[in-house]
């Protein structure tokens, strides 16, 4: 099955997946975009996911939503909702470029692409 995503995007940067949904961090939109696997069409509705930031990449566990941002932060979102849920977390590392992002079942990794790190 292949299909073609027609909606406007803005610098689409990171591209992650969980269950029937697969998720596109926009770089320049600073937001998330949300589409349904299966068709391919946009499914935001009552979807949130968005900043005054600049979004590189992405990575979603069971319940969250990991976004490396612009101003060297992580961010962590609802899965549900897409809105920002930081209770509990934080990101206390030096980070500088973190264009790329990948979680496990402990630890989240973070590319540093200015500093040529890798931050765990």
């Amino acid at each position: 099955m292949s299909f073609f995503c027609t909606t406007d995007m803005n610098g689409p940067w990171g591209i992650a997946s969980h269950g029937a949904y697969f998720y596109v961090a926009n770089l320049s939109g600073g937001n998330v975009t949300r589409y349904d696997i299966a068709t391919g069409d946009e499914n935001s509705s009552g979807f949130l996911c968005s900043a005054d930031n600049t979004f590189y990449g992405i990575a979603i566990d069971s319940s969250y939503i990991y976004i490396s941002n612009g101003d060297n932060t992580v961010s962590r979102y609802d899965l549900a909702t897409g809105t920002e849920n930081s209770s509990g977390f934080s990101c206390t590392v030096d980070l500088s470029g973190p264009y790329g992002i990948a979680i496990d079942s402990s630890y989240i990794y973070v590319a540093n692409y200015v500093s040529n790190t890798n931050k765990i």
